[in-house]
């Protein structure tokens, strides 16, 4: 059988007899965590409240090129202001944590390693001091509540020993990243305006050689161009009547000349013989005619059945016949060429094409691009602005003097309680008749009052008697 438990009356028992045990270890906890609250250095935060302004002439008009959310551009400058050098150069300009200085540990990082026994009172190095500047400062989005952020607003608050100090720092970071942010964007602004004109020489440079390209092959397909079908069509047309007039009107020389021709070989042979000389001319003469004309359809005379042409024109007219059946030929070809030229036409435009709407539409962009940067420039674009200063604080944000002495309270009061628990561990007694149940056969009789020595014992406190 074991002891039945104690109740809270026993345990308030306990604290009055062991009252001086845990009152000792209390007051104890209260005056230490009173002293190193007041002991502790006092750290000061300044913030200030920067506001991203929207740019000063419309989008419909100018589009901007860095359209990067807030929270990444901050992400961006953020890494550009916490960069050795320039965070070196605010120490030297502040004298921030000078050498022969204690650390005094701010950050998360800090306050672990001084947890941990990691740091000491000795001079800290140029390094040592980038790192406690970059722990004290604080970069965060503006939070509306309900999980929800400002995206155009966000706090930049510094810690330090000395508040005007504190306040300087936290100004001139708000500056930097002003200046910053101006700076990333122009050279945003700049390296779209930059690789957008040299996307646009080489379009240009292609643009153009396509240009030469098309250009080379309407000069040397001049003529049996697919615009020109028509055109040619016509021509053919035109050339093929005239053709057919010339060949009519030369038929009908022929037929003219033979005529005349028979009937002075009739004079002639009516007088001479068929040996005479004149005779002989005549008849070579008429039998030549007669086997040009056997290459040829036989000719009709004109509407009044009279030659239109004298002998000196039959030359004439073989020699434009000839000129016709030439220029015939050569319409025929264009024609027939007209469709393997559009096919190669087709192509070379489809490319050209293609070259002028990429040139076109990066010269668009860079106009663009060149709006914006000017814009930029000018700084009329999307920019921070301060709309809260960095304060002057007035009384320091930490130590929190109240929280630590409670700390003390609470550890004092624990430390209490369990020197109370141990001595009641290690000095146990029977105080009640109950207590002895389930540890003994015999029953209890009476007790009487707890008395030391001879003298009185106090009420309350007695000594059992168990019955033989």
């Amino acid at each position: 059988m074991t002891q039945p438990g104690k109740n809270i009356f026993d345990y308030l028992e306990i604290i009055k007899r062991r009252k001086w045990l845990i009152a000792v270890p209390v007051l104890i906890g209260v005056a230490s965590g009173a002293l190193i609250s007041y002991t502790m250095p006092a750290y000061y935060r300044s913030t200030t409240l920067i506001m991203v302004d929207e740019q000063q002439v419309s989008q419909t008009y100018v589009t901007p090129t860095d359209t990067t959310p807030i929270e990444k551009r901050l992400s961006t400058i953020n890494q550009q202001i916490m960069s050795r050098s320039q965070l070196e150069k605010i120490v030297d300009d502040f004298k921030l944590y000078e050498t022969g200085q204690v650390a005094q540990p701010t950050g998360l990082r800090a306050r672990l390693k001084a947890a941990l026994g990691l740091t000491t009172n000795q001079p800290h190095t140029k390094e040592d001091a980038v790192e406690m500047l970059r722990s004290d400062i604080d970069i965060k989005v503006v939070d509306v509540g309900a999980g929800k952020k400002l995206n155009n607003a966000f706090n930049i608050s510094y810690s330090g020993r000395d508040p005007y100090q504190t306040m300087q720092v936290a100004n001139t970071l708000a500056s930097l990243f002003i200046d910053e942010n101006l700076k990333q964007r122009e050279r945003y602004a700049e390296g779209t305006s930059d690789f957008l004109s040299n996307e646009l020489d080489k379009a240009k440079h292609e643009l153009e050689l396509q240009e030469q390209a098309l250009r080379r092959f309407k000069e040397s397909r001049m003529g049996s161009l697919p615009e020109q079908l028509d055109a040619n069509l016509r021509t053919l047309d035109r050339l093929q009547t005239e053709l057919q007039s010339v060949t009519g009107s030369i038929k009908t020389t022929y037929v003219s000349e033979l005529d005349r021709l028979r009937s002075e070989l009739t004079a002639l042979t009516a007088t001479y013989k068929d040996n005479y000389p004149d005779v002989v001319t005549l008849k070579n003469r008429i039998r030549e005619l007669e086997e040009q004309m056997s290459l040829n359809v036989a000719a009709q005379p004109d509407a009044d059945g009279k030659p239109t042409d004298t002998p000196a024109d039959i030359m004439s007219l073989k020699t434009r016949e000839a000129k016709l059946r030439q220029q015939i030929k050569a319409y025929e070809a264009r024609v027939e060429t007209t469709p393997a030229n559009e096919q190669r036409l087709a192509d070379i435009k489809r490319d050209y094409t293609i070259s002028l709407q990429n040139y076109q539409s990066l010269l668009e962009k860079k106009l663009s691009a060149r709006l914006a940067e000017n814009l930029e420039k000018r700084q009329k674009g999307e920019k921070f602005r301060v709309i809260d200063p960095a304060n002057l604080p007035q009384r320091p944000y930490k130590p929190d003097r109240v929280i630590i002495t409670f700390m003390g309270l609470a550890i004092g009061g624990a430390l209490g309680a369990g020197l109370a628990l141990l001595f009641e561990f290690l000095n146990p007694a029977f105080r009640k008749p109950e207590e002895f149940t389930g540890l003994f056969d015999k029953e209890v009789l009476a007790t009487i009052p707890y008395f030391s020595g001879w003298t009185d014992a106090p009420a309350g406190k007695k000594q059992a008697f168990l019955k033989p």
